[in-house]
């Protein structure tokens, strides 16, 4: 069930629906905040994947999407912000700006995007003045899950100011935020700094810790583990920063241990209904404003 089949009985919706045909283009006004209530029902919700650099984002969305399309161990210069939306086939759309131009290259399949980031074109002018005036980067998934929500793929932080300045440009259009973590560095100075920031631009902030398996072996010292991450978290006030507080998503993205496979799965299935809920919450909210 998605958030449509929810929204489309509420009644506001389907008196919008009488107010479009009867108003057409002729009053913009009402038709805006109509638009808002349509696209609140329509419209994936927008989740982006964020963290320090080097904290394996584009690693943890190709597990979550089962793809092998972003590429991983990216250089910051060669960092865009790439959307991952559903489409039936795997294609890439790469919009470019130049002056007041913008031009959109489409290619098939995923190996456009993964030269776009490749590093070993990092010493070549052309490559680099390319990559400058790259606004996105869209890549098209079969896949369920980006019916419900869009899914940003983001530079990371505190690696390279104009990095930097590419993730906060986007916030604008996002709804939640995933902060992908490093069980090794968590909570760092750093981190605590720029999840205030982005709380200032997006409420709904959620906390994954990724390469748990490395300090931690297995079920047997998991619990403990987990225990002794969340009280550390809430006491320092870590925990405060996101939404749910009482909570910790310990995974690993690359590992093929079974136990640890079984975690990553148990998070998308847990976290999947928590951003169906959301989304009809913020939908909801959407269609109250308008």
């Amino acid at each position: 069930m998605d958030k449509t089949f929810v929204l489309k009985d509420r009644k506001l919706v389907m008196a919008t629906q009488k107010v479009t045909a009867a108003l057409g283009d002729q009053h913009p006004q009402p038709m805006i905040h109509i638009k808002k209530i349509q696209n609140a029902v329509s419209s994936p919700i927008v989740l982006a994947v964020m963290g320090e650099f080097s904290a394996g984002k584009s690693t943890f969305i190709n597990r979550v999407l089962g793809i092998d399309a972003l590429p991983v161990s990216i250089l910051p210069k060669t960092a865009t912000i790439t959307k991952l939306m559903y489409g039936e086939e795997p294609c890439i759309e790469v919009e470019s700006q130049i002056g007041d131009e913008t031009f959109i290259r489409k290619s098939q399949g995923y190996d456009g995007l993964k030269e776009i980031q490749n590093a070993k074109n990092i010493s070549n002018a052309d490559f680099l003045r390319e990559i400058e005036v790259i606004r996105e980067v869209r890549v098209y998934v079969k896949n369920e899950l980006l019916k419900r929500f869009t899914l940003l793929d983001t530079p990371g932080f505190n690696h390279d100011e104009a990095m930097d300045k590419k993730t906060t440009e986007c916030l604008n259009d996002v709804d939640l935020i995933i902060w992908l973590s490093v069980h090794a560095q968590l909570a760092t100075k750093t981190e605590f700094e720029r999840i205030e920031q982005l709380r200032q631009s997006v409420k709904h902030l959620y906390l994954v810790i990724n390469k748990a398996d490395v300090h931690i072996d297995g079920s047997d010292e998991y619990k403990s583990a987990y225990d002794d991450t969340l009280l550390s978290l809430q006491k320092n006030g870590f925990a405060d920063l996101f939404d749910e507080k009482e909570k910790v998503y310990l995974i690993s993205c690359k590992t093929s241990i079974d136990f640890w496979d079984g975690k990553f799965q148990q998070f998308i299935a847990t976290f999947g209904r928590e951003v169906l809920g959301n989304d009809l919450k913020i939908s909801i909210h959407m269609i109250a404003l308008a």
